[in-house]
């Protein structure tokens, strides 16, 4: 390969057990394999790619290619993993490329401290994301106080004149829309009162919507923590079980998804600027 850039997956402490086993790892692209490229006591993990593929305007098109994204969006993520159940790496992003290492050698001597600190902050930990899905109507079925309430509201509005019992009906369905939520927050947020306590970090994230998650249920808590595997997973993992049990139990319409371990992608932004694309 004449002409290449630098595919950098993760950035780690350096490590010459790794850096041996990892060239026998497959790369991005076919027939190409992964390095562990060290600089003093940090190292980047980076497979060669052929230049002209990975140019900046080349990659933004290859990226609007759904076959192109999806080979490689999956072996990142499948290389990232196995990073991580052999050592403690600083994910990036996907699609980040140097072009020589002499750009890559800048970018880790600038950043040599932040990055040594990150590493030393993730040892021995990993994310886990949280997502709460609600049927709603299930919900609503076993919340017999929520529904005596709307009855008895509902007598109310019967008794309005027609022309009250048109905006009257309309607050009724705000209400009952806002007493649904707030009734399946205090669920979803109980169980994040307990996972928050065995979490180094956490984050709270916004809901996606039904076509992003291609579920017939509701999202109603979407979170990620990153936790010290060896002290927390189990408690963790056995928090998330007894919360299904009992929802399970109470027929409420409550279904945790619970993926990982992962790498801590939301946990170690060690850039407040792009590490660095194509320059």
């Amino acid at each position: 390969m004449d002409n290449q850039y630098f595919y950098v997956y993760a950035f780690s402490e350096a490590r010459s057990d790794e850096k041996n086993e990892l060239e026998e790892v497959q790369g991005i692209e076919e027939g190409t394999f992964v390095e562990m490229l060290t600089f003093g006591d940090l190292a980047a993990v980076v497979c060669r790619v052929p230049a002209e593929d990975y140019e900046e305007e080349t990659l933004k098109s290859q990226l609007e290619n759904i076959n192109w994204l999806q080979t490689r969006a999956f072996h990142h993520h499948e290389l990232m993993n196995y990073l991580h159940s052999r050592m403690t790496i600083v994910p990036l992003k996907f699609g980040t490329i140097y072009k020589n290492t002499e750009s890559l050698k800048k970018a880790i001597n600038a950043k040599q401290d932040t990055l040594s600190k990150a590493l030393g902050f993730l040892k021995d930990k990993e994310e886990w994301n949280v997502k709460i899905f609600v049927d709603q109507a299930q919900f609503f079925e076993q919340e017999d106080d929520l529904k005596r309430e709307i009855k008895e509201k509902r007598e109310e509005i019967d008794h309005l004149s027609k022309g009250k019992r048109f905006f009257a009906q309309k607050k009724l369905d705000q209400y009952i829309e806002g007493m649904i939520q707030e009734k399946i927050d205090l669920y979803c947020e109980s169980l994040h009162e307990k996972l928050k306590v065995k979490s180094a970090r956490l984050e709270v994230k916004k809901n996606w919507n039904q076509q992003v998650t291609g579920r017939d249920e509701t999202m109603a808590w979407n979170s990620v923590y990153l936790i010290e595997a060896d002290q927390y997973r189990e408690e963790f993992q056995q928090e998330i079980k007894d919360f299904q049990s009992d929802m399970n139990d109470k027929e409420i319409g409550l279904i945790v998804e619970c993926t990982g371990p992962w790498p801590a992608y939301h946990f170690a932004d060690v850039t407040s600027d792009p590490v660095e694309g194509v320059d």
